[in-house]
């Protein structure tokens, strides 16, 4: 597939989710991966591109580039695997036992990948803050002073923590559409009403979240 039609696919994932959804109801979960690879190699390319802005250029940070783009690959295949599961069983709940985890995995491999286009956007934005108003050479010397100093200065700086919250306020959007994404696609694969796709995609990984508070609360408090 040329990169004119990964750009038309990835348009309409955007715009039309139900429509796309229903257009790769009988794929197999190829078309997906290869999808899901184009689009990881495509945007951490032009994250790795945009980071040469506002540093200067050197091989050595293209050699770590290409790695960490090797190691952000596995990581995040391991982690949709993973994440599948947990939908799963989610699935397996509000779906009367009925799941497929290829249709899971396929669904949310597409949906992932609008938060590909949030982190450019992020990694944009920071980008011309950091010409604009440095804080790495801040944030450079939470080893050398007291990291608490180094906080306040960036939260009394006003252009610091409005782009932190911008930053926020894009990751808080990319976490709303993908879920919006994974809940049309759920839903049109395994024909669930909208609340039980949500539920499904959601329950099992607040159960974690919520047990893994606990645990960490009574190992703190000694219990």
């Amino acid at each position: 597939m040329s990169f004119k039609k990964y750009l038309e696919k990835y348009k309409k994932l955007a715009a039309k989710p139900r429509e796309f959804f229903r257009s790769i109801y009988s794929e197999d979960v190829i078309p997906a991966i290869k999808f899901y690879l184009f689009m990881i190699i495509a945007f951490s390319i032009m994250i790795i591109i945009l980071s040469f802005i506002t540093v200067k250029f050197d091989p050595a940070r293209v050699i770590i580039g290409i790695v960490q783009l090797i190691t952000n690959i596995i990581i995040s295949f391991l982690t949709v695997i993973i994440f599948s599961a947990l939908v799963y069983a989610g699935t397996l709940i509000y779906n009367k036992g009925k799941a497929e985890f290829g249709s899971i995995f396929k669904v949310l491999l597409y949906s992932l990948t609008i938060m590909l286009f949030y982190s450019a956007l992020g990694v944009i934005i920071a980008s011309g803050f950091e010409i604009y108003h440095p804080m790495s050479s801040l944030l450079s010397q939470i080893n050398q002073a007291n990291p608490n100093i180094i906080i306040q200065e960036v939260i009394s700086d006003k252009i610091h923590v409005t782009r932190i919250a911008i930053i926020l306020l894009i990751l808080f959007i990319s976490i709303i559409h993908f879920l919006t994404l994974a809940t049309i696609g759920l839903s049109e694969s395994h024909k669930l009403k909208r609340w039980r796709a949500f539920l499904s995609i959601i329950t099992i990984p607040i159960i974690l979240i919520i047990l893994m508070i606990i645990a960490l609360v009574l190992a703190v408090s000694g219990v």
